[in-house]
This record gives structure tokens, sequence and C-alpha cells, in this order.
């Protein structure tokens, strides 16, 4: 399927999902793992992520491929397209998915960093929720400051802080880029097709997260030069205070793309969350190393990537409100279930320790 996706047009969309998409874990989640009950699917959900992720026509929109899409009267104009591309990238809408998306991202990372005990900043489980006072205490705003210097401080505020000082690695393989230090973490989306294309669609997650930390130094150094006139190559507060994170000052990005793959940095942050469950989980069960922080990656995995699947294909159905068709603006929630963690966690340790377990005749 590689082989035959390589031939296909450059922006062919089908090859752009399978290149992208084919071999990355959180992606096809989607097709090997059952949702649990923060990441649950509607029917109408669940088919339109399998045909984003697969990069076929949405059926959900068929019936309004060619349909102008009106947000506010200013807006440029465009027309829904059969995979939906068009009303993802949908700017100044009301009540915004693009950013609740990202939100219930970073909300699901901070619940996984809660279950396993990392303290962070940010997210639903961050002490504090929020991570907006890391450097404002270094801007004088008695200094007049335009929309741009807004801005500027925006885009250097983390969605979160995580703590890996104290996270020790389990099973054979070392310690990963969060382990050991306190690093600033920022979360992307990317849906700009114009990143998939080309002869290697699987690197535009990469790539995106790589510019994250350029900007972030970009940012630092426009407010040290506004506020501390800082000068040439000298690093002013800002740019110090930033470089006291993460190892060698590095900026950790996490990139979700629309086809449900995922950068890099995902793996690190799911890499780190499964060492601190792997140790905890080995404090009151026998196991090896290793194998349960396998266990505990793959459930990260799915739930993170089941959460972007259904993030991006709930962003879609929503936005049919902006093309006409008489559909209402918001996809009704699933039906929420009480769930016992404690029993879905003994679940999760049977299946993945014995997996034949219900395969037998009766």
């Amino acid at each position: 399927m590689d082989r035959r996706a390589g031939e296909l047009a450059l922006d062919d969309q089908r090859r752009m999902a399978r290149c992208a998409a084919g071999r990355d874990k959180y992606a096809n989640s989607l097709l090997t793992g059952t949702p649990d009950e923060p990441a649950k699917f509607t029917a109408l959900q669940f088919e339109t992520a399998v045909q984003v992720k697969l990069g076929v026509p949405v059926t959900a929109i068929a019936n309004l491929v060619g349909n102008p899409i009106t947000n506010h009267a200013n807006c440029s104009p465009t027309w829904v397209d059969k995979f939906g591309n068009n009303l993802k990238k949908v700017t100044g809408v009301k009540n915004d998915g693009t950013r609740e998306l990202h939100d219930t991202l970073v909300d699901t990372m901070s619940s996984t960093l809660g279950a396993a005990k990392i303290p962070h900043k940010g997210g639903v489980n961050g002490r504090p929720s929020s991570c907006a006072d890391v450097f404002s205490d270094l801007l004088s705003w008695n200094q007049p400051a335009d929309d741009k210097d807004q801005r500027r401080l925006q885009g250097i505020i983390p969605d979160l802080i995580v703590n890996g000082t104290a996270v020790r690695p389990a099973g054979k393989k070392g310690k990963g880029r969060l382990h050991g230090t306190i690093t600033l973490v920022d979360n992307k989306t990317l849906c700009n097709l114009k990143d998939y294309e080309g002869q290697n669609p699987s690197g535009a997650t990469n790539k995106r997260e790589q510019k994250v930390h350029t900007d972030y130094i970009s940012a630092a150094k426009e407010l040290d030069k506004k506020f501390h006139g800082a000068q040439g190559g000298q690093a002013g507060p800002v740019e110090q205070r930033l470089c006291q994170y993460g190892k060698a000052g590095k900026v950790h990005a996490t990139v979700f793309g629309t086809f449900g793959d995922a950068s890099q940095g995902v793996s690190d942050l799911c890499d780190l969350t499964a060492d601190a469950l792997a140790h905890e989980h080995l404090q009151f069960y026998d196991g090896i190393p290793g194998q349960v922080k396998a266990m505990y990656a793959h459930q990260t995995r799915r739930r993170w990537g089941h959460t972007a699947m259904r993030g991006w294909a709930k962003l879609v159905i929503d936005r049919r409100c902006l093309a006409g068709g008489g559909h209402s603006a918001w996809s009704a929630p699933p039906r929420a279930v009480d769930e016992d963690p404690d029993e879905a966690g003994a679940l999760l340790d049977f299946h993945f320790t014995n997996p034949s377990a219900g395969s037998g005749r009766v």
C-alpha cells in the first residue's frame, strides 16, 4: 500500500494520508483500539474520523460540496470541498472549534499527567490550570504596548509546564527529552495540506514542531528589545528565563496533524507518562518493567489518538452549519457513563497480558 500510495500525485489526499499516518501509532489506534469513555465517538463522528484518516471524501458533507462557506460578512470567499479541508481552516468562527480541539488535547494530556502523578501546570489537572504568569512579571506594562506586544506575549505562553525531574525510565530504554527537567510544552494542531505535499508527508508534524522553539526565541527577543532595551545578540531577561526550562533551553512542542498523525514530541510526552505509570503499577503488582510500560504507552496513544481524531471529525461536522443545508451548529455529545478507573485499569492489564483471552471457542 505504501508503494501504491507513493505513485499517486503529490497533491492526492489519499497519498498524503497514507504517507503521513499509515504507520503512525496514534492515527492507527482509531481502527485497532476500542474507544474508552473519555474519548467516546458518536456513529457519525467515527465514520467521519475514519474517512479523514484515510483521505477519502467525507459523506457527512457530500450534499454540501460546492456550497459557499459563510462565516461573517468580511470572510474571504471559499467553498466546501469533498474532504472538509476548507471547513477545518475557517477562522473567526463563533464558539471556535479549532480552539476547542486544541484545549481538549491539552486537557487530555494533562489528565494523563495527573494519573501518572507528574507535577505540571496547565490543563485540567494542572496546578495551576494556566501558565499565563511565566513571563508576565518581567514585562512592565506601564510602558506603551501595542497589539504586536500582546501577540508576542501570547505566543510564548506555553500550554503545559511539565516537571519530569523525578520520573525514572522503566525498561531498557533510557531517559527521553522530558526526563530530569522542567519543560515548557506548547501544543499545536496542523491542518494545512500544503504542509503535507511533497515527497515526505510523514515529516509535516515534525517540521511544524521544530518551528515552535524558533518562534518562542524570536518573540522573547522582541519583548526584551521593547521592554528591556536588549540589543543585537544580547539575551534579555525574558530570553534568559525561557532558556532555564527544558534541556538546553529547548521548548518542547506536541503537534497533532489532520490525518491523526502526531509529532515526535507527542511520543516523548507519552514516553514520560508511561514510565511514571509503570513505576506506580509495579509498586503493587509483579511484572516486567518494559512490558508494563508498553501497556501504558499503548493506552495513552489510544486515548490521545482517539481524542485527536474525534476532534477533527467533530470540527467538520459542527461546521456544516456554515454551508447551509439546515444543519445545527453542534453535534450531540455522547452520553456520559460513570467509569471506575481502577476497574478500567484492571481490565486493560488483564487483556494486555493475556492477548488470547476471549478468543477460544465456546
